[in-house]
């Protein structure tokens, strides 16, 4: 890819190797509309968001160190076989580089840091120097900060290639081997496959990928699965379909007895409380303005007993608009048989637009608005503007997708 896609912490928390950035790269092509969570570096075309990169935008730092009584602490040692690097920034993973007290410069000698956190702590190491340069960089790697680890990053080439001598870490880049050896040969076979036949088979492998990930996770305890777990929940997706299952790991399997002090655990906590809209999970409540402004509660309109597609847009979305009339025929179909629809809008300032769309594109369901963020309702829905749900007469989340014809093929199954 010939742009930095994304920390591996917001979906996989994994370093960058050729096979999960394949995978990565085909997850985040369907998350076209979650620029709440990532930076974008250019505008994104509803239906395939190609190779298109996350910009990190970031400022000069001046160097610092962080002594303390910490109970982690580790050495970083960089090389450079691409003499292009001019300089390399450290920073706890999620933060901003511009705020980082740890650079190196090219040249310097050594180039090393040392780090100390009061717990194992994931940090990501990016080429400072090419952000600054292009704007973007492939060029990024994750480790944890344990006591006692010594941490070496060499630059070379597009990438930036990570060792540790760190127990946590060496457990969690073991999923990557294992998983390298698994699917990769496979992964390439499907990049040779015509255009007709490739995205399915990558649909069918990243399935293979997840439930194999997770059977992997529940039976090789490690700190890392703690971590990622709570990034994901931090950087929650509409097509993060695996969070769900692991909470149930998390809970079933005593990862709440790993590492107890550790503050992950809060934070987990935090983001399961936080009504996420998850497949396979409840469809939580929330309250929504109707257009004439009242405040109601969603349950009055995702009722159990029938199927409801709930219905993410906005007005200012073009793609989302059109989206939402290419459902009309759909729901015209079933909605005899036992459907319903809600519309979700995401409005700002007014819900005149929005009052003026529903009437002009003439949507037979009911509309309901968060006006200026009001209540966060698409961020519980893991999106920016436009997403599907599909609730079960049981009133759990059967469907979450970008795809009508997701939406289409669960209708076949069960109207």
């Amino acid at each position: 890819m010939d742009a930095f896609l994304a920390p591996l912490s917001l979906i996989f928390s994994h370093s960058a190797t050729a096979l999960l950035l394949q995978i990565m790269n085909r997850l985040v092509q369907k998350s076209i509309h979650s620029g709440f969570t990532f930076v974008i570096k250019q505008p994104l075309n509803h239906k395939s968001m190609g190779k298109t990169g996350i910009l990190i935008v970031a400022a000069a730092m001046t160097v610092a160190s962080l002594p303390g009584n910490a109970r982690e602490k580790c050495k970083v040692r960089v090389s450079l076989a691409d003499t292009t690097t001019n300089e390399i920034v450290i920073t706890r993973s999620g933060e901003d580089p511009a705020k980082s007290p740890y650079r190196m410069k090219a040249g310097a000698a050594p180039m090393e840091c040392e780090i100390e956190t009061d717990e194992i702590e994931e940090f990501q190491i990016y080429d400072w120097g090419e952000i600054q340069e292009k704007g973007s960089t492939t060029r990024v790697g994750n480790f944890f900060v344990e006591d006692g680890a010594v941490i070496d990053a060499r630059v070379s080439g597009s990438a930036i290639d990570l060792t540790s001598t760190g127990k946590e870490f060496n457990k969690w880049t073991d999923v990557e081997k294992i998983a390298r050896e698994k699917f990769g040969d496979r992964a390439q076979e499907i990049e040779n496959l015509p255009d007709s036949l490739r995205q399915q088979a990558w649909n069918d492998m990243i399935k293979e990928y997840r439930k194999w990930q997770l059977e992997y996770y529940a039976t090789h305890p490690m700190l890392g699965f703690l971590i990622e777990l709570n990034n994901r929940l931090k950087s929650f997706l509409i097509i993060d379909s695996s969070v769900k299952e692991m909470l149930e790991i998390y809970h079933d399997k005593g990862y709440d007895r790993i590492y107890p002090s550790h503050s992950v655990h809060a934070s987990i906590a935090k983001g399961e409380k936080a009504g996420y809209q998850m497949m396979g999970g409840k469809y939580n409540a929330y309250d929504a303005l109707t257009l004439d402004g009242d405040t109601v509660s969603s349950t009055d309109y995702v009722k159990t007993g029938r199927l409801t597609l709930v219905i993410c847009w906005a007005t200012w979305c073009r793609p989302c608009r059109k989206e939402a009339m290419d459902i009309i025929p759909l729901y015209n179909r079933y909605h005899e048989k036992g459907l319903d629809a809600l519309g979700l809008a995401r409005e700002f300032k007014t819900a005149d637009d929005a009052k003026n769309v529903v009437e002009t594109d003439k949507h037979p369901w009911p509309t309901l608005i968060d006006l200026d963020d009001r209540f966060g309702i698409f961020p519980k829905h893991g999106v920016a503007s436009t997403g599907l749900f599909l609730v079960g007469d049981d009133g759990k989340i059967l469907v979450s997708s970008y795809s009508i014809d997701d939406i289409k093929n669960e209708l076949e199954k069960r109207l």
